[in-house]
């Protein structure tokens, strides 16, 4: 990455999609026209103690976001047994897609995390997962639903060892 000259057009830098560690970053008030340098490590720092210090007006109260996600993990359905296939029993209605957040680790470097859309039953049940991250490229997952037992069934291609975690979104 080379460094604009004077009177260079930002438009005409070129685009990155990842700030390698260690750079700084250069601000400016348009008000003040006062401005600084911040490394991006600093800038991080900065950004998630304010979102973690933060409240929100939730559904559960005024609350932090770590405070919300303390309450959301109270509620996940959690299966650390070493499978390759899980069974959880819930009742989902049959005229309303649902979701869940499906997460978990075979190792400290190979964790996973993605949706599973569970369809209505007039489009059959059809259940997706739709991939955030997996650091096992030809990891795969497929599921069913049944009505009739409540029952979400979901095959890993490979047995996750230390199991699964499932967090429902309403």
């Amino acid at each position: 990455m080379a460094l604009p000259q004077d009177g260079q057009n930002a438009n005409g830098l070129t685009k990155v999609t990842e700030i390698p560690k260690g750079k700084e970053l250069i601000f400016i008030d348009p008000t003040t026209n006062e401005g600084g340098i911040i490394t991006l490590e600093d800038l991080t720092t900065q950004i998630l103690k304010n979102l973690t210090s933060q409240t929100f007006a939730l559904d559960q109260g005024n609350i932090t976001l770590i405070e919300a996600l303390n309450k959301l993990n109270s509620k996940v359905f959690i299966n650390a047994v070493n499978l390759s296939t899980f069974s959880v029993n819930i009742k989902i209605s049959k005229e309303t897609y649902t979701s869940f957040l499906m997460y978990g680790a075979t190792s400290q470097n190979n964790g996973f995390m993605y949706i599973i859309f569970i369809d209505i039953v007039s489009a059959k049940r059809t259940v997706n997962f739709i991939k955030i991250a997996d650091f096992v490229a030809n990891r795969t997952f497929s599921g069913t639903y049944s009505d009739d037992t409540t029952t979400l069934t979901i095959n890993a291609s490979e047995t996750i060892w230390g199991g699964i975690k499932l967090l429902m979104f309403k």
